[in-house]
């Protein structure tokens, strides 16, 4: 059976912007023939996904990308968009969409759904996405937290002391040199709230000269030297200041553990542990700060012999619990959450710390498994919603 309707019928249009072609919907959404040959066809799902910077996404080795080639497969249609593709008054978004190979624009009412970034605070555009959170399901939504909060929340509880590096927020030069003392003058210093290891320095003080590795680059500095350094570059914005963990491999390269949880299927936590190896030069393991990574099993095998199992088994287990753990701390739900595990040595054994616990993560090196992971949590989210037993703030 087929339904044949007019283009004025359908209610759409279609105009030309340079080489990108825009299709124009009306807001009462109406099948495509292909979709209507069967009645007990559901339409694709629509989601959008929500990004500050579009072009990053199209990279072959970003999640995000590997979603748009294989989301027919979940009959799902994915747009991408950003803040300024939004109209607000009419909640329309000029998103762009793949067909075949080609990007290809349209403008559609927004869809129920949105894989977002809540990295919008305190603007105006922020403010107007707040407004939407009632109406639309957002995969992640603001958590107002910091690294010394998060700290702080889990030292109070305990369940993981063992694992928490002693964390204190700086308030200025002078308490900087007394924890740099306290802390056998070997430290690392981070920004309060950021990501991706960018502005992360380690600092050590080696008789009368400061050695700083900012950015995979060392500075050579006397105390003079060092307090203007200090003053440039780390009181713009608040640092927190941590001991320094020997997590390095035999090559002497930083490297941590990432316990990758992404919500799935049934609403789930899927867990990937996956290492992260950085610059023999550097300071930290980010993978945006030129690292690399590997098969989990095999650099265990490789840096730790014979006691690869007990390791692998140890964060195993750490991986099944904590991620639940760390949502119970929370009223909204998480998304998902990326844990950085450092293994130091000891004569007698290992000591596993947290580094870091993030939102908001990528899951790079094996990108169709958590394209995958994301499908399953927009189709588990469609059925709730169907099913009434997710509601919006607003519905």
């Amino acid at each position: 059976m087929s339904f044949e309707k007019s283009e004025s019928e359908q209610m759409k249009r279609m105009v030309f912007d340079g080489n990108v072609r825009v299709t124009i919907e009306a807001a009462n959404f109406e099948l495509e023939d292909s979709e209507t040959e069967n009645k007990n066809t559901l339409p694709p799902l629509r989601v959008g996904i929500l990004r500050r910077n579009k072009d990053g996404v199209w990279k072959p080795q970003h999640t995000i990308c590997a979603m748009f080639y294989i989301a027919k497969q979940f009959n799902i249609e994915l747009f991408l968009f950003s803040p300024n593709d939004i109209n607000f008054e009419d909640r329309t978004v000029t998103a762009t969409f793949l067909e075949g190979n080609e990007r290809v624009q349209k403008v559609i009412p927004l869809p129920k759904i949105i894989d977002s970034t809540p990295n919008f605070p305190n603007t105006d555009v922020g403010r107007k996405l707040a407004r939407l959170r009632g109406d639309y399901f957002f995969t992640r939504n603001p958590l107002h937290t910091t690294k010394q909060k998060v700290y702080n929340m889990l030292l109070e509880d305990g369940q993981f002391k063992d694992f928490l590096i002693e964390t204190h927020t700086v308030n200025n030069l002078s308490h900087f040199l007394s924890l740099l003392g306290k802390y056998n003058n070997h430290v690392i210093l981070k920004p309060l709230r950021g990501a991706r290891g960018i502005g992360v320095a380690e600092i050590i003080l080696n008789g009368d000269k400061y050695i700083v590795n900012l950015s995979n680059e060392k500075f050579y500095l006397n105390a003079e030297e060092f307090s203007t350094f200090y003053e440039e570059h780390f009181t713009e914005v608040k640092h927190i200041l941590q001991p320094y963990i020997v997590s390095r491999t035999k090559q002497n390269n930083p490297f941590d553990i990432r316990i990758h949880a992404r919500r799935g299927a049934g609403g789930k936590f899927k867990v990937t542990p996956f290492p992260r190896i950085g610059s023999a030069n550097g300071a930290v393991s980010n993978i945006s700060t030129g690292g690399y990574s590997m098969k989990f099993e095999t650099f265990l095998q490789l840096e730790f012999g014979k006691d690869w199992e007990m390791i692998y088994n140890r964060l195993i287990e750490f991986g099944k619990v904590f991620p639940d753990y760390y949502q119970s701390f929370f009223k909204v739900t998480l998304f998902d959450i990326g844990v950085d595990v450092g293994i130091q040595r000891r004569d007698d054994g290992y000591d596993f710390k947290i580094f870091e616990v993030n939102t908001q993560i990528d899951g790079p090196f094996f990108e169709i498994e958590d394209a995958i992971t994301y499908f399953e949590y927009f189709r588990y989210i469609d059925q709730k919603l169907r099913e009434g037993s997710l509601t919006l703030k607003n519905s």
